[in-house]
């Protein structure tokens, strides 16, 4: 994870459950704030992945947790690009991978998002 992401494992009463999650989050994140006498706002992107979304043959806790994260990955960089907000796909599929390839084994090359950028 780089330095400006965090993850978080947390337990759902049901699926359904996690549109209103992180439309609550990113609601949080990203509400205007006051600091020093200045008004502030960031951005946020969120993916999220469900331990439903495993396949049935991942079955060690450490592949469960390097597949886990690299679908909120995924799920991640697709809000941000298309500028921020939170993301969690039905599915994942190859045409969703990361271009950051950050973490030992994945594909691709490390792009700069830029909000707004082509």
């Amino acid at each position: 994870m780089g330095g400006d992401e965090f993850a978080a494992s947390v337990p759902l009463a049901h699926p359904r459950a996690l549109p209103w999650l992180l439309g609550g989050l990113h609601d949080e994140m990203t509400a205007p704030f006051r600091h020093a006498g200045r008004d502030l706002v960031v951005g946020a992107s969120i993916g999220a992945a469900l331990s439903s979304d495993l396949n049935p043959a991942v079955s060690r806790p450490d592949e469960a947790l390097a597949t886990l994260l690299r679908l909120a990955d995924e799920a991640m960089y697709a809000v941000k690009r298309t500028g921020g907000g939170w993301h969690y796909p039905a599915t994942s599929t190859p045409a969703m991978g990361t271009t950051a390839g950050r973490r030992t084994g994945r594909p691709g090359t490390h792009t700069t998002h830029r909000k707004g950028a082509t």
